[in-house]
């Protein structure tokens, strides 16, 4: 009897440091708790405008990434503006080998109307997003599946999301 007992407190100890472990390793790691990612707004700067950092926060399971995306397209509250066209959704977000992939809804293809300024601002805001992933290098704009050109801009193909991945992507590259 006095074996089962000293075998039972000893599986519980041994549960009890496996779930410390795990909470500590959650919770240093962000997993376990908010977590907090990075959006960038346009807002007006004298003449112009420019891009702001907001900090976004993260609910437990729920991606970063996908959430940051998301957050980029949501108005800054009321009156708050974002540097994607209204109503643009995420369809579909993947990284493969260093390239980010990132189908929006068509609701995006109205960004040609907004001219230069405005498919700057939503390039810029997008590759902001993105460069806060170590695992991301380049960026893929889909607009429903299909590539995505903007009238100023030309094709949202294989963009760099950082300074040093635009000499590091060419390399090689026709």
């Amino acid at each position: 009897m006095r074996s089962r007992a000293a075998v039972w407190l000893c599986g519980m100890a041994v549960l009890a440091l496996a779930g410390v472990a795990g909470w500590l390793w959650a919770s240093r790691s962000g997993e376990g708790g908010a977590r907090e990612v990075r959006v960038s707004r346009p807002v007006r700067a004298g003449d112009g405008v420019e891009l702001r950092e907001q900090s976004i926060p993260v609910p437990s399971g729920v991606e970063p990434m996908r959430r940051a995306v998301e957050a980029l397209a949501e108005p800054a509250g009321e009156g708050g503006s974002s540097a994607l066209p209204k109503g643009t959704r995420v369809l579909a977000l993947s990284v493969r080998e260093g390239v980010a992939t990132l189908d929006l809804s068509g609701e995006f293809a109205a960004l040609g109307e907004s001219g230069l300024t405005g498919e700057s601002l939503a390039q810029e805001a997008l590759r902001r997003c993105f460069a806060q992933f170590p695992e991301v290098k380049r960026l893929t704009v889909t607009v429903e599946g299909r590539s995505f050109e903007g009238e100023h801009s030309g094709p949202w193909n294989d963009l760099p999301v950082r300074e040093e991945d635009t000499a590091a992507g060419s390399e090689g590259r026709p």
